[in-house]
């Protein structure tokens, strides 16, 4: 105790002797008893908008205020780095450095040992969590090829010193701690151009527009995803270099205290030209704590990424399905309903492997979608109370019409589908496109879905219900304690994630609107086929009057 009150002690004289502003209406309170560490708590009530911090730009540790960046040449060898690779080094060398760091006091309060973390990256059993999708996203592998380029450019430096000290062990723990406590700083460009935008945008509303409240601002929740840690884009992106970005990844002392809650956050850190500064979202009582946002997370991602979850559940939870769960589905429903085509195994893999590419190559479909990365996703959420990811609705809607389509005319299917694995025939082609626009169209123009897409999408939750372990079906009851296992936490992440796909079986889906209303309507796979068949209809009417004369 005497030891961590001192950290404390002069983690808080070390804030004011590097220019921060801090209010006297919250303290660094010991928060272990609660299993928090540490924590703000209000030390007086505090008023919304009320500014609890400020700090100076100067005060924060990446890539421009570092030590090691003051080493020759070694500034522009980082900056050829991505934002992870390059503060890890930062960090780690203000750690080398001990006591010689200008961060050592702020470094003092930070976890800094394997026992400080609960992270998935340090857990040895991780069966627990099984078959949550969050096994997916550990990144051991990835992390160890990370620790050996690392260490390989730390000997091109000739750093021998830090480079005995540079171990695997450290790495994984600056790793684990720039994943939990870093935040996403813009460039003071940045933050100048918004502002201007901002301000060219005030000048030109009409003075009976009333202006959008501050806290809901546009863009505000982009921002708050950047706080402490990444989303998941930022991660997907990591291999960007440091100087094509707009931003540093930092670490910045007294920010990173807040603890995080999704359901009791009352506090937001927005950035200027100068300085960052921390604000309240809410009124705070006196004795309250002080509370972050890590981001819209679930629980498997708040364990992942920093080792606890929130008891009962994060206001985000999600599960999901596989695109190879998925596929594999559609391959089951090909051998029956396409049965008339002969093909093996092998075949029918190949065609529902065709179908999908060519729903991710259409060009209909990716000049009407926002999103780049299409609607073939290697993983679709599924979130509680019947709301589902749009792209896998509309994936689920188009590739169940298209084999329905197919399966409704075994002899036109079979003439267009012959030889498919030397040559797509253009009337397949032709066929698919039509799938996609009109399915599209449906889905965004008049909020329908079909009959098939919504059995296949609860067969696809049944299939993935039906991984989970038993005593979650049976009256499970969520611990209550807050000194949680592994295990309970585990328990905790399978448990909502399950809620969440029985929410699809259990009536909440199709889910409804603020107003009340469904948010899409089912109809018969008929209506849908007899527009997309039109032509071939018309043809065919056509045709067979041609015959009768």
């Amino acid at each position: 105790m005497a030891n961590f009150d001192l950290d404390t002690g002069k983690f808080n004289q070390w804030l004011l002797a590097n220019g921060y502003n801090l209010s006297d209406s919250f303290e660094i309170a010991d928060l272990r008893k609660n299993h928090q560490g540490r924590g703000l708590i209000a030390t007086k009530d505090i008023t919304e908008g009320e500014t609890l911090f400020t700090i100076s730009r100067n005060s924060i540790l990446n890539v421009d205020t570092g030590a090691l960046t003051k080493i020759e040449n070694v500034k522009d060898k980082l900056m050829a780095l991505n934002q992870w690779q390059a503060l890890i080094l930062v960090v780690s060398y203000e750690w080398f450095l001990n006591e010689n760091s200008n961060w050592y006091d702020y470094l003092k309060v930070l976890p800094l040992q394997m026992k400080d973390f609960n992270s998935l990256m340090f857990w040895d059993n991780l069966e627990i969590l099984k078959p949550s999708d969050v096994l997916d996203r550990i990144g051991k592998s990835e992390a160890d090829d990370m620790y050996h380029l690392l260490a390989g450019m730390i000997e091109s430096l000739n750093l021998k010193e830090f480079q005995i000290w540079f171990t695997s062990e450290k790495f994984h723990i600056i790793a684990s701690l720039i994943l939990s406590y870093s935040f996403d700083v813009d460039h003071v460009d940045e933050v100048r151009e918004l502002d201007k935008e901002l301000s060219d945008e005030e000048e030109q509303r009409p003075k009976d527009e009333t202006p959008v409240a501050e806290g809901e601002a546009e863009g505000e929740d982009e921002e708050e995803e950047e706080q402490n840690g990444e989303d998941e884009e930022e991660e997907e992106i990591a291999d960007d270099l440091i100087s094509d970005d707009s931003y540093f990844k930092s670490m910045v002392p007294l920010a990173d205290t807040l603890n995080s809650s999704t359901s009791l956050v009352n506090a937001h850190l927005t950035y200027s030209a100068t300085h960052l500064i921390m604000k309240a979202t809410k009124d705070i009582k006196k004795g309250d704590q002080i509370f972050n946002i890590y981001g819209d997370l679930p629980n498997s991602e708040i364990l992942r990424k920093y080792g606890y979850v929130e008891l009962p559940s994060s206001k985000f939870e999600f599960a999901q399905l596989s695109l190879a769960q998925i596929m594999l589905n559609y391959e089951s429903e090909c051998a029956n309903k396409l049965a008339f085509c002969k093909f093996n195994s092998e075949q029918i893999e190949k065609f529902v492997s065709l179908i999908f590419e060519s729903i991710q190559g259409s060009a209909y479909l990716d000049a009407q979608l926002e999103d780049e990365g299409g609607i073939v996703l290697s993983k679709y959420e599924i979130f509680s109370n019947g709301e589902i990811i749009p792209e896998l609705l509309l994936l689920l809607l188009i590739v169940s019409t298209i084999i329905n389509g197919l399966a409704s005319d075994p002899k036109w299917s079979k003439r267009m589908i012959r030889n498919f694995e030397k040559r797509v025939s253009p009337d397949l082609e032709s066929f698919i496109s039509r799938c996609c626009l009109k399915c599209h169209q449906l889905l965004e123009d008049r909020a329908y879905l079909t009959i098939s897409c919504v059995e296949t999408l609860k067969t696809l939750v049944q299939n993935k219900i039906d991984e989970y372990p038993t005593r979650f079906k049976e009256n499970f009851q969520l611990p209550s304690k807050t000194d949680l296992s592994r295990q309970d936490m585990a328990d905790v992440v399978l448990f909502n994630e399950l809620k969440c796909l029985q929410d699809v079986i259990n009536g909440s889906f199709p889910p409804c609107n603020e107003e009340g209303e469904l948010k899409f309507d089912v109809i018969n796979d008929d209506k849908l086929m007899k527009n997309i068949l039109k032509r071939k209809i018309e043809s065919d009417e056509n045709k067979s009057k041609r015959q009768k004369r």
